[in-house]
C-alpha cells in the first residue's frame, strides 16, 4: 500500500500553477521518503492501493469514477464558481452544480488562505488544509535597470487572466519608452488567445515569447524591472511568487489571491481596475525610477518545508 496517490493530469502536458504545484510537492516527499503514485484520470482502473487520494480539482465533475476509493482529498487549484462564464451566477453555480461534488470529498488541500475562507464562508464543513506552494531556487541579487520599464507577465493567454483587455488599453499608447514581455500557453482557448496575438502583433514593444521552460522564465525575471497580473483571478498566483521571490516591484489586479502576495517587505501596487492598473503602469513609464524602492526580503519556505506540512496534516492523525 502506497502512502498517498494523486490523480491529477500529465503535470508535463501544460505549464500551469496547478501542475506545477503538483509535480513539486510529489517530488518533495519523494525525497522524504513517502511512497507516492500518480496517475492520470484515464488510467484510474490501475490504481493501487493507497492510504489516501488526492483529486485535481480539473477531475471535479469526474468523481462518480472514484466514488470506490475511501479517503479522497480534492487538492482545490480553481472551481467555476471563483470565474463564472458570462451570463453565470457564481453562486448558483456553486450550490447547484460544485457543492453536490464537494460533499463526495473527505477532505480539501488548498494552496492559499483565500482559497480557504472561501470554502468555510460557503459552509463547507470538511477538513481543509492549507499547503502554500514552496520555493527551491534563488535569484541573482543586483540592481536593475531603470532607463525605461521593461515589464514582464506570465500568464497563459485565458480569459481568466485579463490580458485581452489590458493589451486593448495599450493601444494608442506610446510604446517608445517601455517593453513588455508575455509568456504563457496559447492552447487553452485558442479563440482567445488569438485574439490577444492580433493585437500584440500591432503593439510594438510588445512581445509573446511563447511557453518557455521554468529556468527560461526566471533568466526573464532578472532581465525585467516589473512584473504584471491583469487576472480575474488566481487562486494562489505561483508566478507572481517568482517574480516577488526575484526581487521584481509587483503590479497587481485585485483579483483572488493576487494581492495577498504584497506585504511590508514587498514593494507593489493593488489595482481594483484594468483601468486603474494601465494609468499606474504609465506613471512608471513616465518615471521609472519609481521602481527603484524595491524592498522584498526573500523566502526560505521551500518545498521541503511545504511536504514536511502536508505530511503533519494527512499522515500524522
Amino acid at each position: 500500500m502506497t502512502d498517498c496517490t494523486f490523480i491529477i493530469p500529465d503535470t508535463n502536458a501544460f505549464q500551469s500553477g496547478g501542475n506545477l504545484y503538483n509535480a513539486r510537492l510529489i517530488e518533495a516527499l519523494k525525497v522524504l521518503g513517502y511512497s507516492v503514485d500518480s496517475y492520470e484520470l484515464d488510467a484510474i482502473s490501475q490504481v493501487n492501493e493507497s492510504k489516501c487520494y488526492f483529486v485535481d480539482s480539473l477531475h471535479l465533475t469526474d468523481i462518480h469514477l472514484l466514488n470506490h476509493l475511501e479517503n479522497k482529498y480534492l487538492i482545490v487549484h480553481h472551481l467555476e464558481s471563483l470565474f463564472p462564464s458570462k451570463g453565470e451566477d457564481g453562486r448558483a453555480l456553486f450550490e447547484q452544480n460544485e457543492r453536490p461534488l464537494l460533499k463526495q470529498f473527505d477532505g480539501f488541500l488548498v494552496t492559499s488562505t483565500f482559497t480557504k475562507h472561501y470554502l468555510e464562508a460557503k459552509g463547507i464543513d470538511q477538513a481543509i488544509h492549507c499547503i502554500l506552494p514552496g520555493l527551491d531556487y534563488s535569484f541573482a541579487s543586483g540592481a536593475k535597470r531603470l532607463d525605461q520599464v521593461h515589464a514582464i507577465m506570465v500568464a497563459n493567454l485565458i480569459e481568466r487572466k485579463g490580458i485581452l483587455p489590458f493589451l486593448e488599453a495599450l493601444q494608442n499608447k506610446s510604446n517608445r519608452e517601455w517593453k513588455l514581455s508575455l509568456v504563457g500557453n496559447i492552447e487553452m482557448e485558442q479563440t482567445y488567445a488569438h485574439k490577444c496575438l492580433n493585437l500584440i502583433n500591432e503593439l510594438e514593444g510588445v512581445e509573446y515569447l511563447g511557453e518557455l521552460p521554468q529556468k527560461e522564465v526566471f533568466e526573464l525575471y532578472e532581465k525585467a524591472n516589473l512584473f504584471l497580473s491583469t487576472a480575474y483571478m488566481e487562486t494562489y498566483g505561483m508566478a507572481i511568487q517568482e517574480a516577488k521571490q526575484a526581487g521584481l516591484p509587483l503590479l497587481l489586479l485585485n483579483g483572488g489571491n493576487a494581492c495577498n502576495h504584497l506585504d511590508e517587505d514587498t514593494t507593489g501596487w493593488c489595482c481594483e481596475s484594468i483601468d486603474n492598473l494601465v494609468d499606474q503602469f504609465f506613471t512608471f513609464v513616465k518615471q521609472p525610477s519609481l521602481l527603484d524602492n524595491q524592498s522584498h526580503v526573500p523566502s526560505t519556505y521551500i518545498w521541503k518545508d511545504a511536504a514536511l506540512l502536508f505530511t503533519n496534516a494527512f499522515f500524522k492523525n
